[in-house]
């Protein structure tokens, strides 16, 4: 379905219709426009092609698709505040919202999503790197640790100790269904300014929207459609569940270990050693007293969190509005 743009009447009755933005305040039915007066003469229509959604049929009418078994309606937010116009007459307070529910997960440490966090073995003392070793318990988050090697040279290598951290943190949005106003009962009729499948309807003012809806829940027609699910009495027993994360080894590698002479990692690092277990030249004057571990970014979402239950109504309709 693709709606042709006229812009709609504005002078006359100011009709209620689908508050496609959540959160925006409530519409008041009779209110003047912007200032203009209820006497004062509409603006030209704009031309087709200007962004506007709805082609007029008449005085104060327009163009809507109604496939069968779809009515027009208008709906607004705050239904203790509506009253409805008298070409929109019955009035129906719901409850309703606009916005799907989500599940999603991220992986990673302290240092941010995907970071490979763990304790760090370090080897270091000759050419092989099998002099000296220790494990480094070092802060997750680019923290400054104390460390207490010796000297570091010829050669040193680090890897991450199993196993590695890469937590799941879910994130959700659940958005709570709010108070609309469903007004329907508009007459419809025919006009050869519409195409097939469109009725002539009653307008709307700007700065508000236009919708039909039938009952139950279902899909909106083709189109681009802001769909509302509405009804009396919701109940909510919707979740997510958990997500998993995976490493990648190759990835997690990539991180490193910086070597600082002083205990607050404050002066220019004296080494940088990378956390690939692969042992190489390294030769630091003096003796780290310090050092920061600087993760990969090896942590991946393995599943996704998927969401469970549902938010239902009584008495459930399917409100879809212009755009």
């Amino acid at each position: 379905m693709r709606l042709r743009a006229l812009a709609m009447p504005l002078a006359g009755a100011v009709l209620v219709a689908c508050a496609a933005i959540t959160g925006a305040s409530d519409l008041r039915i009779g209110e003047a426009d912007e200032g203009r007066d209820a006497g004062d003469a509409a603006p030209p229509p704009p031309s087709e092609d200007s962004g506007s959604s709805l082609v007029s049929c008449g005085d104060q009418r327009v163009c809507l698709a109604t496939p069968s078994g779809w009515a027009p309606v208008a709906l607004v937010l705050g239904a203790a505040n509506v009253v409805c116009p008298t070409t929109y007459a019955q009035k129906a307070s719901l409850k309703g919202v606009s916005s799907l529910a989500k599940c999603d997960c991220r992986c990673g440490g302290a240092a941010g999503p995907g970071s490979c966090d763990g304790d760090v073995r370090f080897d270091w003392g000759n050419g092989a790197c099998t002099l000296q070793a220790t494990n480094l318990t070092l802060s997750p988050d680019g923290g400054c640790s104390p460390v207490a090697t010796g000297p570091i040279n010829q050669g040193a290598k680090a890897g991450l100790l199993p196993p590695t951290v890469c937590a799941p943190q879910i994130s959700q949005e659940m958005p709570l269904p709010v108070d609309v106003a469903v007004c329907s009962g508009a007459e419809t009729t025919t006009s050869p300014l519409c195409r097939s499948g469109e009725s002539c309807v009653p307008a709307v003012s700007r700065g508000t929207r236009i919708c039909i809806a039938r009952e139950g829940e279902v899909s909106c027609p083709d189109g681009p459609w802001t769909r509302w699910s509405a009804g009396t009495n919701p109940t909510d027993d919707r979740a997510c569940t958990q997500c998993t994360c995976g490493t990648d080894a190759v990835e997690c590698a990539k991180g490193a270990l910086l070597f600082f002479a002083d205990t607050a990692c404050a002066t220019p690092a004296v080494a940088r050693i990378a956390t690939d277990d692969k042992c190489a030249a390294a030769v630091v004057t003096g003796e780290p007293r310090a050092a920061q571990y600087k993760p990969g970014t090896g942590c991946t979402v393995t599943s996704q969190p998927t969401l469970t239950g549902a938010l239902a109504f009584q008495g459930a309709r399917t409100v879809c509005c212009v755009p």
